[in-house]
């Protein structure tokens, strides 16, 4: 007579069933060893691009397939490419505010070397700038910007699209329209809050 063990499975003893739980469990390691290494080697290619082209580059990678992922893990399910786009979108954005800090405060030198805002980066290298900063987003400088309150160096952001300089709060927001600063006049520097 076939004993039931404590899952109910009958012919099979409790040791049995966890040994084989057991060695499904490191068959699917290996096979998820597997695509975990290929998806490794493909964000180490991305990382190897140059910025303006990685966002698509991850965009193009595709998901874990149902075979090497058998222990059903969600973040191989779901598009493995979110995580990293998130971080690679992070990375992008706190180099463009580096970027524009630094070009920013050559402006800042420059204001109050000559007594008024540069015109154009031309303005600022060699004097304040070794070279102008590159967009990160797109790969091409960065731009400035005159505002009737003061001067704005930016990215284009994660959309590409200029928007003018229209930048978010201090913190900033993940979805905001450009990356970037702004050098307000100092008449409008320490003004009480609206």
């Amino acid at each position: 007579m076939l004993k039931m063990n404590s899952a109910g499975v009958r012919g099979w003893s409790t040791e049995l069933l966890e040994y084989r739980d057991t060695l499904r469990f490191y068959s699917g390691i290996i096979r998820l060893r597997a695509a975990l290494m290929q998806l490794g080697t493909k964000l180490v290619a991305i990382a190897r691009l140059p910025t303006q082209d990685q966002l698509a580059a991850i965009e193009s990678i595709g998901t874990v397939s149902e075979t090497e992922n058998p222990l059903s893990l969600r973040f191989l399910i779901a598009a493995p490419q979110e995580y990293e786009k998130k971080v690679l979108i992070s990375e992008l954005r706190h180099k463009a505010r580096f970027r524009s800090a630094q070009a920013a405060l050559a402006a800042e030198q420059f204001r109050l070397t000559r007594g008024h805002w540069p015109a154009d980066f031309d303005e600022l290298v060699p004097e304040y700038l070794s070279a102008i900063s590159e967009d990160p987003f797109t790969g091409k400088p960065l731009r400035m910007l005159r505002k009737p309150s003061g001067l704005v160096i930016y990215s284009v952001g994660k959309d590409l699209i200029d928007d003018g300089g229209s930048l978010a709060g201090p913190g900033g927001e993940p979805d905001e329209p450009d990356v970037g600063f702004m050098l307000h006049d100092p008449d409008k520097r320490r003004q009480p809050a609206k």
